[in-house]
């Protein structure tokens, strides 16, 4: 089966609005203190038997925390050795990072399949995480408000702080009609790391085919992981060329489990593919929402297509503006 614009594909991006009560500090890339912020957060309202270790926990197969934050494979996920975590966390790199008491700060949270019908279980979870702290100095915080961010531009407010309903929304996506086109750019939002034959590759080092199997690799990893879905790849285009203009940004994460920091360095700037990109364009589209290449849940491998065939580029141009609409 081939993967179909008809397709309604369960994806949702999010809007969580913070407004700080404390000063806050916030990260180049802050991927990494959002997601430990929510892990401690759902796991304080998930949790019931207080163990250190989710393995060892008799509630496990029915407790929200593993699945949301710690996936295990299912048998129905059996060709996958490790699933992903249900979500992507993204961050707008070109906000004020250093907030004062009293303004607000945003970010967003991509979920994919039965991840969005536990939405009022993660809204807790980010109100529990605001109270708790952000950052290194703990800024204490509130979730003011969620909106739900269509892929056409469309912004939805599905819930304020005032109100204790999640308000129901269309929650799913669908692949807009696509025109042909020759060439993409895929602009790096944030550090970009593909691996091939088991190693991190330079942008030097990266080839056409290198980079789509690896986009690919991901979607079907999403797809095969939350909504049994199984697309046919298309073939590489015989044509196809890649012109990069990248640099490696370092990047460093604290991991509080294995108590050292771990480098997580990737790419950052341009990826141009020219050839017959008909049948990839799909993949490119749906590839916003799954990010591309290792460590996506951070937030790394986020990427925005621009084409310069007119209706594409609407499709694109919508989604930006999804992104950044206030």
């Amino acid at each position: 089966m081939s993967l179909a614009l008809s397709d309604s594909l369960p994806i949702a991006r999010y809007r969580f609005t913070l407004r700080t009560e404390a000063p806050l500090m916030v990260a180049e890339y802050p991927g990494s203190m959002l997601r430990g912020a929510f892990g401690h957060g759902l796991k304080s309202v998930s949790c019931l038997t207080d163990l250190p270790h989710c393995g060892e926990c008799p509630m496990r197969d029915a407790c929200r925390y593993p699945a949301l934050f710690e996936p295990r494979p299912g048998p129905e996920q059996s060709r996958f050795p490790d699933i992903p975590a249900p979500y992507i966390l993204e961050a707008d790199n070109q906000q004020n990072r250093q907030l004062a008491a009293g303004e607000s700060w945003s970010f967003h949270m991509v979920l994919f399949g039965s991840a969005i019908d536990q939405l009022s279980v993660i809204i807790m979870a980010w109100q529990r995480a605001a109270t708790q702290g952000l950052g290194k100095g703990k800024a204490r915080c509130r979730l003011e408000q969620v909106e739900w961010l269509s892929p056409n531009g469309d912004v939805q407010t599905i819930f304020h702080e005032h109100s204790p309903r999640v308000v129901p929304h269309e929650a799913h996506l669908s692949i807009p009609a696509l025109t042909s086109g020759r060439e993409v750019t895929m602009e790096l939002l944030s550090p970009t790391r593909i691996q091939s034959g088991g190693k991190l590759r330079q942008g030097s080092e990266l080839t056409g085919p290198i980079v789509l199997h690896a986009l690919a690799r991901k979607i079907e990893l999403y797809a095969g992981s939350y909504w049994g879905a199984t697309w046919k790849r298309p073939t590489i285009p015989e044509d196809l060329e890649l012109t990069e203009t990248t640099r490696m940004q370092q990047w460093q994460r604290y991991s509080s489990r294995q108590r050292q920091a771990m480098s997580l360095n990737g790419l950052v700037g341009t990826l141009q593919l020219s050839g017959s990109l008909d049948q990839w364009l799909p993949w490119l589209w749906l590839g916003q929402y799954t990010h591309l290449g290792k460590n996506t849940s951070f937030g790394l491998g986020q990427y925005r297509l621009e084409q310069t065939d007119q209706a594409v580029q609407q499709a694109t141009n919508d989604m930006a503006e999804e992104c950044t609409t206030s």
